[in-house]
């Protein structure tokens, strides 16, 4: 079974978009899902009430509030020192963020865990058998499944043929083409557990987006997580329409978080428009549907 954990923060509204993309496009696939959540007031708390109340299958756990450095242990290794040392905003983590995670990890009865952040939306149906999965198995340290790229997303080298509706490459052989050459991300990809767990427990990290920077920085020099698997077309897409953490300098629409939640709380709900063409993972509409009682308003992002 594979556990998918999606991470989000001041997003209901488009976190209930992704959770109802999964609902209409998992029934194929057996998966726990649990999303790792935070809010930065009660009016996007208000948004994660309504969406655990349509959810309830669906586990959501909170973070709490954390000001304190890192356990004695993380400080050991070199790796972890040279991070402290270099990122001063890394030193003191904001919230229980890598506690909660790691014991999610640890406490987790699935063989298999892919991470998602909640500006996402599957596409078409994901339909995984144990053939599939066994792939991992065949070398879980080192094999992964992605959902998110294809044949046709920019920048897939020559060299990574399409066979029988797939794809396969070794991420070192790619380190010029994005995607293909970067070995661990939160959007979308397939791990072994035990080998999240492994790595988590060792690295330090604070939220999603120094959890995927620290992993790969850990992993690529050791050629961990280095073979991946992919489908013809891509299963999920990005749609960044705001910005909400200020770590990473990634590009977004800008446009307001609290209109955004608003629009949730009023009882409308996200429908993004997919391209007839896809050619990137990360997709910058000038509109979506903002949906209600069987109505579509057409929201302009640009």
């Amino acid at each position: 079974m594979i556990h998918i954990i999606i991470f989000s923060f001041n997003r209901a509204l488009q976190l209930e978009a992704l959770l109802s993309s999964i609902q209409c496009h998992w029934q194929k696939t057996n998966y726990k899902l649990s999303v790792l959540y935070n809010t930065s007031g009660d009016d996007f708390q208000k948004g994660y009430d309504i969406l655990q109340k349509e959810y309830p299958a669906y586990e959501f756990i909170k973070e709490t509030r954390k000001t304190s450095g890192y356990h004695v242990s993380d400080y050991m290794t070199p790796y972890n020192l040279k991070k402290l040392l270099k990122y001063h905003h890394i030193r003191k983590q904001k919230s229980n963020f890598r506690d909660l995670l790691n014991n999610m990890l640890a406490t987790s009865s699935c063989e298999y865990t892919m991470y998602l952040t909640d500006d996402s939306a599957f596409i078409r149906d994901v339909e995984l058998s144990k053939n599939d999965l066994a792939f991992i198995e065949q070398n879980p340290d080192i094999n992964q499944i992605s959902l998110r790229l294809g044949k046709n997303i920019t920048e897939r080298p020559a060299s990574i043929p399409v066979n029988n509706g797939k794809l396969e490459w070794d991420f070192h052989n790619h380190r010029d083409a994005r995607s293909w050459g970067y070995n661990f991300s939160v959007d979308a990809h397939i791990y072994s557990t035990k080998l999240c767990l492994k790595l988590q427990s060792k690295i330090i990290y604070a939220n999603p987006t120094t959890l995927e920077a620290n992993i790969v920085h850990y992993v690529m020099p050791r050629n961990l997580m280095d073979h991946g698997l992919t489908y013809e077309y891509p299963f999920i897409l990005s749609f960044p329409i705001n910005m909400v953490q200020e770590i990473a300098d990634n590009e977004s629409m800008g446009i307001s978080i609290e209109d955004l939640n608003n629009y949730y709380l009023e009882g409308k709900r996200l429908e993004y428009i997919v391209p007839d063409e896809i050619l990137e993972f990360q997709q910058y509409p000038e509109t979506v549907y903002l949906c209600k009682n069987g109505q579509k308003e057409l929201l302009k992002l640009k």
